[in-house]
């Protein structure tokens, strides 16, 4: 079992993310390729938090009806992205372990959080009710 350092050492120096099947896979940084279904993506999250109350409140661990809409409302997406931010076909994709799924999307936004926080949401106009959030 790898430590919560190797893991971000393998993501932040390596670009890889280890699963927790005990495979490791490539990681790519968003690219002009993968910007538009990516802000896509996050731009469909956010309207859908919004729409849950969640525009004010980003912690939606205490949610699994939101969480349940989020996976059935962007499955497609996120299954089409994975392949263009990781070393995987749509095929192996499909066939992943839900654990390593899971892993494996949290390790592409972390690899890309500078993106996504620096970028993408002031360009949204969100990185001050982000901000906020934090804050709380």
């Amino acid at each position: 079992m790898s430590t919560t350092q190797e893991v971000l050492d393998a993501i932040f120096k390596n670009n890889e993310c280890p699963l927790p099947s005990g495979e490791t896979v490539k990681l790519h940084k968003v690219s002009v390729r993968t910007l538009k279904p990516v802000i896509d993506l996050i731009s469909k999250v956010l309207e859908d938090l919004k729409g849950s109350g969640g525009a004010t409140n980003l912690d939606i661990e205490g949610s699994p009806e939101v969480i349940l809409k989020l996976i059935s409302n962007h499955y497609d997406d996120v299954v089409a992205l994975i392949p263009l931010l990781a070393g995987l076909t749509k095929e192996q994709v499909y066939d992943l372990d839900p654990a390593d799924s899971i892993a494996l999307i949290n390790a592409i936004v972390l690899l890309n959080q500078d993106f996504f926080t620096k970028t993408v949401l002031p360009a949204l106009g969100l990185a001050k009710a982000v901000r906020a959030q934090a804050a709380n």
